[in-house]
């Protein structure tokens, strides 16, 4: 069987750890590219609508939220 030694142990238990936080980071893009395509359909639907004043405040509410989650 071939020892491998502390260092590259912690080596590759690093790389591993970092990979485990890219993972997490790319999962979280994928949320955040999500809302920007909602947020995108809303715009484009309001630019082509003409929209009473309730349902255009009922969208920008959805792109102020889809916003505030995007910042968290």
């Amino acid at each position: 069987m071939i020892t491998i030694n502390k260092k590259v142990q912690s080596d590759i238990q690093a790389i591993e750890n970092e990979l485990q936080k890219v993972k997490q980071q790319d999962a979280i893009l994928e949320q955040i590219e999500a809302r920007l395509y909602q947020m995108k359909d809303i715009a484009q639907y309001a630019a082509a609508t003409d929209l009473y004043k309730k349902e255009a405040a009922e969208l920008n509410e959805e792109i102020q939220e889809q916003l505030a989650a995007i910042q968290k």
